[in-house]
């Protein structure tokens, strides 16, 4: 494989040994850099880590708060990892001696051997990834997403594929200066990460970032039901299509009904509506609805047949914690919903069933405002069961509108759950808080493939004593 000119024998800080930051580093290796990986964890934790996964004596990695200032002598360029701390002493002196100081995300987009579509909203992100993927790869062509591996991994690929798509966080966005995605889908925009960010605007702007560099040959997919983004159409350059549950007149876009999907695409100058049977559509919610949407107009686009589309609306399933129907047991429906992590995702999955909701929710508080959901709490759950950090704010704020429990565990959650359900409930878990500390350390001791919320149901035969406040 060829050198890539201007990282050849050039010394790279890379700082944060995340898995996106590991495979840059393995990247920079096959370039000819000479590299240098920094992590203020202990060495004992990472090296073996990165021992799995780069070569042996191609780096260097340096450890700790106390980082040798030798390694930001003569450096040409130091990539910065997402959550890496932003004070770091070592950035700001780089900075100031004209050193090139550059997100992950930066790096990765304009290294990139193939077009990037990228995914950015509030929600949705990974499914309507999920299903251009499949749409695209029915339709013969190759494409990588960021779904089980970094976007990193792109750069590693033995080919390079026809099609990358990555789903962006607002985490990765900040810093950005060079990312130009050749096309971008915006899902929507809710209120989150309000432990993060001062105000919603803030939040806001900085998911605006990903259209810093379109220029009119971009294509942009925005969801049209969304008031922020019909507010924002007119400062996004390029090519404008639109999803919702009806297009403007003159666009092209895809909407749906009851029973079908509809999606409208121009090519040559010929406007053409083509519809699609949703008689085999598994996926519940408003917001599985503008996902397929906004996927089978971006793949359309992109050039896949809609026969494709068709297959695979057909043939597909929910992704894991979006609204997966997880076990009916004594006919009593589990689903897991933990990707709900804004009160405004819980409303949507609320509002997908018509059985009586038994809710389990709660975790890490991310300064968000639970009161919208009172309504729906009182016309549609029977029981809300809380649980982690949140539990208590929760409670104040809507834990009045319906019987509610407050536990010491997600096991306790899931087990008070079942007792508390009749034949022909729904018990979703449904939190509307950032992950609470003991669900992912469950998922980590089963491995990352296994869910946790699946497990527990599986243990739920023998009910035990609970600790209920």
């Amino acid at each position: 494989m060829a050198v890539t000119a201007g990282l050849k024998d050039k010394k790279i800080v890379v700082l944060g040994a995340q898995k996106g930051a590991i495979e840059i580093v393995k990247y920079l290796i096959k370039k000819g850099a000479r590299v240098s990986l920094v992590d203020q964890g202990a060495a004992e934790l990472i090296q073996p880590q990165l021992d799995e996964k780069l070569p042996a004596g191609k780096y260097e990695a340096f450890f700790g708060n106390e980082i040798d200032p030798k390694v930001f002598v003569d450096v040409e360029r130091i990539i910065v990892s997402p959550n890496f701390p932003t004070n770091f002493a070592a950035i700001e002196v780089a900075r100031s001696a004209g050193v090139i100081i550059e997100t992950e995300l930066d790096f990765v987009s304009t290294h990139l051997a193939a077009p990037l579509l990228a995914i950015v909203g509030t929600k949705g992100k990974s499914t309507t990834a999920s299903l251009i993927r499949a749409m695209l790869k029915k339709s013969g062509k190759d494409v990588f997403a960021n779904i089980e591996a970094p976007l990193a991994s792109a750069l590693n690929l033995s080919k390079a594929p026809d099609m990358v798509i990555g789903t962006i966080s607002p985490l990765s966005l900040e810093g950005c200066k060079a990312l130009a995605p050749d096309y971008v889908v915006f899902t929507n925009v809710y209120d989150d990460h309000l432990d993060r960010y001062t105000t919603a605007e803030q939040y806001q702007n900085l998911l605006k970032e990903i259209f810093r560099n379109a220029t009119e040959e971009t294509i942009s997919v925005l969801n049209a039901g969304d008031a922020t983004l019909l507010n924002w159409m007119a400062m996004v350059p390029g090519k404008k299509l639109l999803f919702s549950a009806a297009v403007p007149e003159g666009f092209s876009g895809a909407w749906s009904t009851r029973t079908d999907l509809h999606v409208r695409i121009t090519t040559g100058g010929v406007q053409k509506d083509h519809q699609a049977s949703l008689k085999n559509y598994k996926m519940r919610g408003v917001h599985n609805r503008e996902n397929l949407m906004a996927a089978a107009l971006t793949a359309m686009t992109l050039g896949a047949k809609f026969e494709d589309v068709q297959h695979v609306i057909d043939n597909l399933s929910t992704l894991t914690g979006r609204l997966e129907f997880v076990k009916r047991i004594n006919s009593v429906a589990f689903y897991n919903d933990s990707a709900a992590t804004v009160p405004h995702a819980v409303t949507i999955s609320l509002k997908a069933f018509a059985e009586p909701i038994i809710l389990i929710a709660g975790g890490r508080d991310k300064g968000l405002d639970f009161t919208p959901l009172a309504p729906l709490i009182r016309q549609r759950v029977k029981n809300m069961i809380l649980v982690g950090e949140a539990k208590e704010k929760v409670n104040r704020m809507i834990g009045d509108f319906t019987e509610t429990f407050l536990v010491g565990t997600f096991e306790e959650a899931v087990l008070l759950a079942y007792q508390k359900s009749r034949s022909g409930d729904v018990i979703l878990f449904s939190p509307g808080c950032a992950g609470f500390e003991e669900y992912h350390t469950k998922a980590s001791e089963l491995s990352e493939e296994v869910d946790p919320f699946r497990v527990l149901i599986s243990q739920i035969a023998q009910p035990r004593r609970l600790n209920v406040l």
